[in-house]
């Protein structure tokens, strides 16, 4: 099928996108041309994908735009550098250079959206889902499991399923948990309960699982300010180490700032981290929570 150039619309942009952009060090001239692709895409993440449309939005200037027999060729290839960062899946389907039709798929949309209410985004079940080799590419260049568990959880619509109408997938849910779990002086005695899936999925709103599970692994493991304060070297040697302490939601953003920030560092010193996220100092003032 071909899709003519749709009208953007309005998507919720949540403030992690930041953290997430850094994540994957996109730098400005690959952020822009993905949050236009943002503003078409449905429920799942997925978008179509009109060259022509995509560098009148981003602003490029039409007299240093290639030639129209290498507009699609160019764009193209700024799509690729995204896929390869882990930002998206590019495919195309259809046959001959006139039939094609360009797709990509966002994970982060389908997270972020609200389920409800004005700014509720629809599924469109006449647009393809990608690929399940390509959301596999984009899990391992993340740093994440990819076998098929994975993929399905990641994009349930690459295996012919439905995503949960709460907008998390229970294996999401699941592995945030987990990683917490597993940390504990007790873990068989941790049961995922109805108030902690409340929390996770709270977070998972403006938080992808992987995000979360790093942080989570941050706070228990890291060698740096903020997680050792939370483990209890603080003047009253309190921890602050729940899950309800840990996910507050107005102190992720700048938590997650913080596991990207250390593990960045980590990188530059000696080429060694613990996957794509990784933490900074978040200081006494978070003994609160």
């Amino acid at each position: 099928m071909t899709v003519r150039a749709l009208v953007p619309g309005d998507r919720v942009l949540a403030a992690a996108f930041w953290a997430f952009a850094s994540a994957l060090r996109l730098d400005a001239t690959q952020r822009t041309p993905l949050l236009f692709l943002w503003s078409l895409a449905d429920r799942d993440g997925v978008a179509p994908v009109d060259p022509a449309q995509l560098y009148e939005a981003i602003g490029a200037d039409p007299a240093g735009w290639p030639r129209p027999d290498e507009l699609r060729t160019h764009c193209w290839w700024r799509l690729e550098r995204l896929q390869e960062r882990g930002a998206l899946v590019l495919w195309q389907t259809g046959d001959g250079d006139q039939a094609r039709q360009w797709w990509v798929w966002i994970p982060e949309v389908a997270s972020w959206q609200p389920t409800k209410g004005t700014y509720r985004v629809e599924v469109r079940p006449d647009w393809p889902a990608p690929p399940s080799a390509g959301v596999a590419a984009l899990l391992r260049a993340r740093g994440q499991a990819y076998d098929e568990a994975a993929v399905a959880a990641a994009c349930p619509r690459a295996v012919g399923r439905s995503r949960a109408a709460s907008g998390a997938p229970a294996d999401d849910v699941r592995d945030v948990f987990e990683e917490w779990r597993r940390h504990q002086g007790h873990p068989d005695a941790c049961a995922l309960t109805p108030s902690y899936q409340r929390l996770i999925r709270g977070a998972l709103k403006h938080f992808s699982s992987d995000v979360l599970v790093r942080f989570l692994r941050y706070a228990f493991t890291a060698d740096d300010a903020g997680p050792r304060f939370w483990r209890g070297e603080n003047r009253n040697s309190r921890t602050y180490l729940g899950l309800d302490n840990l996910l507050v939601q107005e102190k992720l953003p700048a938590r997650i700032q913080a596991t990207l920030d250390y593990e960045a560092r980590a990188a530059s010193e000696d080429g060694d981290s613990f996957g794509a996220f990784g933490p900074s100092d978040d200081g006494e003032d978070d003994a609160d929570g």
